[in-house]
């Protein structure tokens, strides 16, 4: 280990020290740095780690920061020497001059008391800096940019911008980007979304989960829903995500405990997921830990994703039929994509342009399926036309056999027309729901008319006029339904049915056979909308209490689902009974005031939130004395209670599968876990505050990020010392191991030699025996 040797410090045979060098105090194998303000080792390089040091990009900026300041110093100086001069310009003595003055003595002067001035503006300056790097991170996290994006950053903005001092200062490479990002920014704000949670009561946990093709495991991503008093309406943001090799009820549970870490469990008020029943499952063993409890709050029930029941319901629907039109549009999709020689055949065939080719068939949303229908059935005529030449040519490949075949199917046009017209009427359902905005008030209301309008293309009028939708539910579908030749199936597909008798190609059997067809199809999808739906849980229902339309048509059925919903709230231990009492006769005195029945037959909720509505009519600055007559602070609070749960309660898991493209756009190899989950918190603050400008880059965010290095230093050894304990580990297992097997061996060569012994003396017995006998 080398040593600090005083001789350094001679101006006279180390010149080249003398403007920073100093003795570290305390640590002789150690040196003091006087421009950069830090001490640094000299381990066995001796001299050759000052010359080091010297030669550093960060001590190198330091000393020409601290020249420049200087003669900023000296310049001001020399002119206040000039204008304390006479006036006839003749001086008794002669001043020295400052341009001479050594580094040294520069150095010395900046430590003077004077020279608070400079301190300040290089703590200004570095401020700056930092606030840019910040800035420039929060862009490339907004916009996807590789961390390698910022390599050479810093010598391409200073030589953009020569003459600015952020510029010149400015050093964030494709390292401290990335440490800035998930040790910096991404703790920030998932600590100030936790904060939030934890001043609120009543959140709600939405989570789903994908597969993340990088780490080959199950991502499952979590999201929250909550009031934020901030902004004073309902937020969603992500909170976090776990990585799960197997998917069981109780792998799931603990993957959300860990992501929820010291939020409690009881203030979980509804869990929104998907439809399979491991999510039901798991669901059920969170309510059963938090049961054990007495007297805990549980999560409510309110069904599976709306958005997964209505989609997955038309799936089904047409895989009762025969019909297997997905296999078709996937095969002409495929047919004339990536394929030049084929696609100018076509064109040259059929004088087709660019709106002339099939679209994608998505098997994920079937709902968005109808412009792929309608693109197939407009150019069916080209398209058989074309198989028609290529027959006659002798052409053909696996994909245009199927194409061929099924278009020898004479009631195709017709399925395609049936397949569009359903499509198009469940999805505006899913435009309207795709949403972050509280829309779970709608949810029961838009469900049933879902439900009402296709019971009414096949069942018997009579039915389904006197029928509410959990009659439905226990009807016997076949028997309630129409004859197949008198159901609904939309004027296109009667027209292309029609045509196809017309033209002789179909017989009357063939027609009623399509008809029975299509109504298994309507069977099928009412069945599985039910089966799962959130039309069968009573929160649902309770929850369209709140819905403005019903408020203004019927305000005492809205009572009456008002007091459903208070009744499960108060089942789940959410709502004291007293509570719910003061709530009630709160809510009938609110939806009967004139002022609110006006501002609700005023709503419009394609434009406006649900949640402001409520906010500005009973609690914020814009809450009406006329609406507020009558309501005491304490019936108030009591009215506010309920309705903000069921504002923040979710409607589907749109928010959660929207993160699913985030996270393929953010995917690139080597990237890890950690690293994913911090961009996307960082990501989802930028989205939540509306964009990288609305963020305020505060004094605690500033503060987060200076410490930015050492969280990531921390980590390093952390890592280190983990690797140095697997491998000490390993090599105790392994002369476990070794021990193991030598003692054994040594069982076993003991054996053989007592093997051996009893062998020979039995020998020797024999060969006695043989002597007597002879």
């Amino acid at each position: 280990m080398s040593r600090f040797l005083d001789a350094w410090l001679n101006a006279n045979c180390f010149p080249q020290y003398a403007t920073f060098l100093k003795k570290a105090p305390g640590d002789s194998a150690a040196a003091f740095c006087a421009v950069c303000n830090k001490k640094f080792k000299l381990s066995n390089m001796g001299k050759a780690a000052i010359d080091s040091h010297m030669r550093q990009s960060t001590h190198v900026k330091n000393a020409t920061a601290v020249s420049s300041q200087y003669s900023v110093r000296a310049m001001l100086s020399s002119s206040q020497q000039q204008s304390q001069k006479p006036k006839d310009g003749i001086s008794d003595t002669v001043e020295p001059s400052t341009a001479t003055v050594t580094v040294q003595e520069q150095l010395v002067a900046l430590q003077q008391p004077q020279q608070s001035t400079v301190l300040k503006l290089n703590y200004f300056t570095r401020e700056a800096v930092l606030k840019a790097e910040v800035t420039w991170a929060l862009f490339c996290a907004e916009k996807n940019y590789s961390m390698r994006s910022a390599d050479g950053l810093p010598e391409t903005f200073q030589d953009m911008f020569p003459d600015s001092e952020i510029a010149k200062h400015f050093s964030l490479g494709r390292d401290k980007i990335g440490y800035m990002l998930k040790f910096g920014l991404a703790p920030f704000f998932e600590q100030e979304l936790r904060q939030n949670l934890a001043a609120c009561t009543d959140i709600v946990v939405c989570y789903d989960e994908a597969l993340n093709k990088i780490t080959q495991k199950s991502q499952m991503d979590v999201h929250v829903r909550f009031w934020d008093n901030k902004r004073h309406q309902v937020q969603s943001q992500y909170l976090g995500s776990a990585f799960l090799g197997s998917t069981k009820a109780e792998n799931l549970l603990e993957a959300l405990e860990s992501v929820l870490k010291n939020l409690p469990l009881s203030s979980v008020l509804q869990v929104s997921m998907d439809g399979p029943n491991v999510n039901l499952k798991t669901l059920r063993l969170l309510k059963g830990k938090i049961s054990a409890i007495p007297e805990s709050p549980v999560p409510v029930e309110a069904g599976t994703c709306g958005l997964h029941t209505v989609s997955r319901a038309f799936q089904c629907g047409h895989a009762a039929t025969s019909w297997e039109l997905n296999r078709f549009l996937r095969s002409l999709y495929r047919l004339l994509k990536d394929c030049p020689a084929r696609r100018a055949e076509y064109i040259s065939l059929t004088k087709a342009n660019d709106t002339q080719f099939p679209l994608k068939f998505c098997l994920v949303r079937w709902l968005e399926n109808s412009p792929v229908a309608s693109r197939a059935i407009a150019i069916l005529p080209n398209l058989k036309m074309w198989l028609r030449k290529a027959a006659v040519k002798g052409e053909g490949s696996q994909l245009m056999g199927e194409i061929r075949d099924a278009c020898k199917d004479p009631l195709l046009s017709a399925k395609l027309q049936f397949f569009r017209s359903v499509s198009l009427l469940l999805e505006p359902f899913l435009l309207e729901f795709q949403t972050k905005k509280p829309m779970f008030v709608f949810l029961y209301e838009k469900l049933s008319v879902i439900v009402l309008t296709v019971g009414r293309l096949f069942l018997k009028p009579e039915i389904v006029t006197k029928a509410s939708v959990s009659d439905l539910a226990n009807l016997e579908l076949d028997k309630a339904a129409l004859p197949a030749k008198l159901i609904d199936i939309g004027f296109a597909a009667r027209k292309e049915l029609g045509v196809a008798l017309a033209e002789k190609t179909i017989s009357e059997q063939d027609k009623l056979k399509f008809l029975s067809e299509c109504k298994q199809f309507y069977c099928k999808l009412i069945e599985k909308l039910l089966e799962k739906s959130p039309l069968r849980y009573p929160i649902v229902r309770g929850a369209s209490s709140l819905s403005p339309t019903l408020i203004c048509s019927s305000p005492e059925v809205s009572q009456q689902r008002f007091r459903m919903l208070l009744t499960d709230l108060m089942e789940c231990h959410r709502l004291s009974a007293d509570g719910c009492d003061l709530a009630q006769r709160s809510f009938g005195t609110f939806v009967e005031s004139p002022e609110v029945q006006r501002t609700m037959a005023a709503f419009n909720a394609a434009s406006e939130r649900v949640d402001t509505l409520y906010w500005n009519l009973l609690a914020g600055a814009e809450a009406t004395a006329s609406v507020l007559h009558g309501l005491q602070l304490a019936a108030r609070d009591a009215l506010w209670k309920p309705i903000s749960m069921v504002l923040i309660m979710s409607h589907g898991n749109a928010t959660v599968e929207s993160g699913f493209s985030v996270n393929k756009d953010l995917l690139v190899p080597n990237l890890l876990q950690d690293s994913l989950v911090s961009l996307r918190q960082v990501q989802d603050a930028i989205t939540v505050a509306g964009g990288r400008k609305n963020i305020l880059l505060s004094k605690n965010l500033l503060s987060s990020v200076r410490m930015a290095r050492q969280r990531y230093r921390d980590a390093l050894e952390e890592k280190r010392d983990e690797e140095k304990s697997n491998t000490a580990v390993t090599v105790s297992q392994k002369r476990k191991a070794t021990d193991e097997i030598f003692r054994i061996e040594q069982e076993l060569e003991a054996k053989r030699r007592a093997l051996l012994a009893e062998e020979t003396e039995a020998l020797a017995r024999v060969e006695e025996l043989r002597k007597r006998l002879a």
